[in-house]
């Protein structure tokens, strides 16, 4: 964000083989032990609209996920609102990584994103609370990652979907997430409006990729 707010041109990116101080969704912790993960952010100045600024996290959930099929034989999906996650045949799904987008504006004007990327490349000393929802590439597979040719993959990817969004190619974008969160639609979810616990049924995503229950 330093490097953002003083001039980083767009692609700049940062890589780190441990975080003391990550940050998920809603301020939560990301973990990422010595060795164990990918952790990358990538500094964008998109020309886009306030509108579509939405769609950038949704792309980098795209990228992450179709890199590591491609690189790790893994069939990964997209859970709301974009966490990587791949099933096991108990059901049980396994967040394998995740994606943090941050906007900083300038007079009402995007003036920068950072799209963070974080993968579990091999298990780690998780918390209690998260060994049963957190998994890895390589105790998914067995097979020792290349952390490189996965991030060269990411980067490909992350390149190709930001083309199609800055072509305006956005129903593409949106109707790829879909078919790669099929929870996206017919599942019932529950969130709180202050201390009102409500519930619903997922409804794919409307055209600023906002969730529609």
């Amino acid at each position: 964000m330093r490097l953002a707010s003083n001039g980083a041109p767009e692609g700049t990116l940062v890589i780190a083989d441990e975080q003391t101080a990550g940050r998920g969704r809603a301020g939560r912790r990301w973990l990422t032990a010595q060795g164990s993960g990918l952790a990358a952010s990538i500094v964008l100045r998109p020309e886009l609209p306030s509108s579509q600024i939405g769609h950038l996290a949704l792309l980098g959930g795209i990228a992450t996920a179709q890199a590591i099929e491609s690189l790790c034989q893994l069939q990964p999906q997209l859970k709301w609102p974009n966490d990587v996650v791949v099933s096991l045949s108990s059901g049980n799904p396994l967040k394998v990584a995740g994606i943090l987008a941050e906007t900083s504006t300038v007079l009402g004007l995007v003036d920068y994103v950072i799209v963070g990327i974080g993968i579990n490349l091999t298990d780690a000393a998780w918390p209690a609370g998260l060994i049963s929802r957190a998994g890895s590439v390589e105790g998914l597979t067995g097979r020792t990652v290349d952390a490189v040719g996965l991030l060269t993959e990411l980067l490909a990817s992350f390149a190709a979907r930001c083309a199609e969004v800055e072509s305006g190619k956005i129903a593409n974008l949106l109707a790829r997430w879909e078919t790669l969160a099929p929870s996206s639609r017919g599942a019932t979810v529950e969130w709180s409006v202050g201390e009102i616990r409500r519930r619903g049924v997922t409804a794919g995503v409307d055209q600023e990729g906002a969730l529609l229950v």
